[in-house]
């Protein structure tokens, strides 16, 4: 039984500076009593303010890890977003440049392709004229032969 249980079970607890007994039958004068009960629950709260201060203080520490943990990871998690971009930008520029460089490849392409159209249908024309020119010839020379014979 704790000292609280054996005061409230006192038997006369009336008027100040009085003679009270306990259970057991000690006489105790109630002013000690109350002073001892005063130290004794001060004694109780200062030890339950001091455990829950730790605990108080473990949870920051335990949050303040944790807070760090997180901006650790935050960092991370920045620095390869960063090398993220500048990757993609890279690939980027890469794809930009050689997208010129189709376009000039092909405008070049373009210009050569112009340029043998041009000499076919030269050649064509040409082609087409000496193959009237060669008809036009042998006509000629049947007719030579026939005249001739």
């Amino acid at each position: 039984m704790s000292y609280s249980h054996i005061h409230c079970g006192s038997k006369v607890m009336k008027g100040k500076g009085k003679k009270v007994f306990d259970d057991w039958g000690d006489e105790q004068d109630d002013d000690d009593i109350g002073l001892e009960y005063s130290v004794l629950l001060s004694s109780q709260l200062e030890s339950q303010r001091c455990w829950y201060e730790e605990k108080m203080n473990g949870l920051v520490v335990e949050a303040s890890e944790k807070v760090e943990e997180i901006v650790q990871e935050l960092r991370r998690v920045e620095e390869a977003k960063r090398c993220a971009e500048a990757e993609r930008d890279e690939a980027i520029l890469a794809a930009l440049e050689e997208k010129k460089s189709f376009a000039k490849e092909k405008e070049r392409t373009d210009r050569k392709w112009e340029k043998l159209l041009e000499r076919l249908t030269l050649l064509e024309k040409t082609v087409g004229e000496e193959r009237q020119m060669n008809k036009i010839l042998r006509q000629n020379q049947d007719s030579f032969e026939k005249a001739l014979n």
